[in-house]
């Protein structure tokens, strides 16, 4: 049997009843118009061919606002068989689609606020249940896809054309509302085929506000019960004070200005989704705070001041990931998430991100000193060459310097050179050897001398009684070592003698200085302003940028050295 058959302008309107009883809108236009043409045959097979459209279409919400609409929706060389089990399109084309999508202020989309529940099936209740066993219900369920796969009608799409389309966007969960379209929609999905495992290739481009580009392009294949994806999402030179809303509920702070570059780039397989997003952002500045109780806890003028780079552009690399099947599923929270941690990692290690900035992993947050000096070590000096370099790329961070002493170690250092000192001013010598101790003061000669003097001057001390104490000191220890204190005194040689004498006379007169918590502080402060003086002398950097830190009423006495932070200009 062969017929044909054409419908020319029948208004949708009049399917209303039919559709109110699953969803809660309202078709308030459109016109269905088609030409059919079909083969049956005795055993059941039929072969169709057709071509479709729906004009002025219309479809209005709960609310009665916009949902869907479009000027024209054809559908080109239709062609179902029963015989292939297979409905294939050649062209679809949508002219000056719309679309509106509103999140509610209790986080619900008007989307789900559309469908009508469904009552229970009752003749569906009177089917005999079948009882299995565990492992039988496992194998069904297991076999369950194939064979619905298998007998699953074959659907192809050749072309999916996009003319003129808009969409628009809104989030009243937000304070203030946010809201959002996209306009000057076109472009195409080409080869949707269920039964292929090639993807359908997307190319779809349009305009934020009516300016910022925007294109989704890539490949997907949603006919499949596993759905596959690999898009990529760009968009060019955004207005980020549209997104204000966000920024205040989720960022704590309004922003004044600043354009929005993005590359999204997902793909989704086995309901996994994985992400990788480039964000460029520039010119961001911040403008004052919100009350957001769901705001990030994190400095972020500071968290700005380390990703922003000298032409006032942060260019981050974002990883997110998650599971489509997850109850707590959703876009804006995974990106969400990897934004806050990025900007977690920044603020909580500073130093750590300057340093990966230059390709160096040195740590940067201290510089060391020998004890008692205030000299910078060639390996300090590089320190803070690397520093500057990093800081160069940042011209919004500025460094504090805060002094810092080991109490014992700077102490003990500060008392022998003041005892070195003492020894120097006794002699003709322009400096005394870099090295000298008190192991190593020499025997004999001018700077033996003066050690002694010193010592007798400063402890009204007999040199020769102090000597003869050593000698018996020594000859006793001598006799105790080897057990015999009957035998014949032990004789030390004199060279020995006053090696002891010189230790002793040295190490008493360091001792018997004391070194205050304010010469301690003159240290920290010394050391501090030789960093400051490097960083803008021979780094170059702006005195208005390095800041010394006080050292002398809560001085930190656990480090030789100098402690460095930073903070946002």
């Amino acid at each position: 049997m062969k017929g044909c058959a054409e419908i020319h302008q029948f208004e949708l309107d009049q399917f209303q009843q039919y559709a109110e009883r699953y969803a809660r809108i309202t078709i308030e236009d459109g016109a269905f118009s088609s030409t059919l043409a079909f083969k049956a045959s005795a055993d059941g097979q039929i072969d169709l061919h057709a071509n479709a459209d729906i004009r002025s279409l219309n479809v209005l919400d709960n609310t009665q606002s916009p949902l869907l609409k479009w000027q024209s929706l054809s559908l080109s060389d239709i062609h179902y068989s029963a015989k292939e089990n297979g409905l294939t399109i050649n062209d679809v084309i949508f002219d000056s689609p719309y679309a509106r999508m509103v999140i509610d202020e209790n986080k619900a989309t008007n989307i789900s606020a559309l469908l009508v529940p469904q009552t229970t099936n009752i003749s569906a209740l009177l089917v005999p249940q079948t009882t299995h066993s565990a492992n039988e219900s496992a194998i069904t369920k297991a076999q369950a896809p194939t064979t619905q796969n298998k007998d699953a009608m074959a659907i192809m799409v050749n072309h999916v054309g996009i003319k003129e389309g808009s969409a628009y966007f809104a989030d009243h969960s937000l304070t203030p509302r946010f809201a959002s379209k996209i306009d000057r929609l076109n472009g195409y999905v080409d080869n949707l085929d269920s039964r292929s495992d090639s993807a359908a290739n997307v190319n779809i481009e349009g305009k934020i506000d009516g300016y910022a580009p925007v294109q989704l392009k890539g490949q997907i294949n949603p006919l499949k019960e596993d759905i596959f994806l690999d898009l990529l999402f760009s968009v060019d030179g955004a207005e980020l004070t549209s997104v204000n809303p966000y920024s205040g509920t989720y960022m704590g702070h309004y922003i004044d200005k600043g354009l929005l570059s993005l590359d999204v780039e997902y793909t989704l397989n086995h309901n996994q989704l994985q992400g990788n997003n480039h964000v460029v952002i520039d010119q961001l500045t911040l403008g004052q705070k919100s009350d957001s109780d769901q705001a990030l806890s994190l400095p972020l003028g500071l968290a700005i001041a380390l990703l922003e780079d000298s032409q006032g552009v942060i260019d981050l690399g974002l990883e997110v990931s998650g599971d489509l099947d997850s109850p707590t599923f959703g876009f804006g929270s995974i990106i969400l998430n990897a934004l806050g941690n990025l900007i977690t990692k920044a603020v909580t290690a500073p130093f750590s991100l300057l340093a990966n900035l230059v390709g160096s992993d040195d740590e940067l947050d201290h510089i060391a000193f020998a004890p008692g000096s205030s000299y910078i070590s060639k390996q300090g000096e590089d320190t803070l060459d690397t520093l500057t370099k990093a800081l160069k790329s940042r011209p919004r961070l500025r460094v504090n310097i805060e002094g810092t002493v080991d109490a014992v170690g700077d102490a003990t250092a500060l008392a022998e050179s003041m005892v070195k000192q003492a020894i120097l001013a006794r002699t003709n010598l322009s400096t005394l050897p870099a090295d000298l101790t008190a192991s190593s003061v020499p025997l004999s000669g001018e700077i033996t001398d003066a050690l002694t003097a010193l010592y007798s001057e400063t402890f009204n001390s007999d040199i020769q009684q102090e000597r003869q104490h050593i000698l018996s000191t020594l000859q006793q220890e001598k006799a105790q070592e080897e057990g015999n204190e009957a035998a014949l005194p032990y004789i030390p040689s004199e060279e020995s003698v006053q090696r002891v004498l010189n230790i002793t006379m040295y190490n008493t007169l360091r001792n018997k200085v004391t070194i205050t918590e304010a010469e301690l502080a003159n240290l920290a402060e010394s050391r501090a302003k030789a960093v400051k003086g490097y960083l803008v002398n021979t780094g170059g950097l702006e005195t208005t940028r390095v800041f010394l830190l006080n050292s002398q009423h809560h001085l930190q006495s656990e480090y030789s050295g100098v402690e460095l932070t930073l903070e946002a200009n």
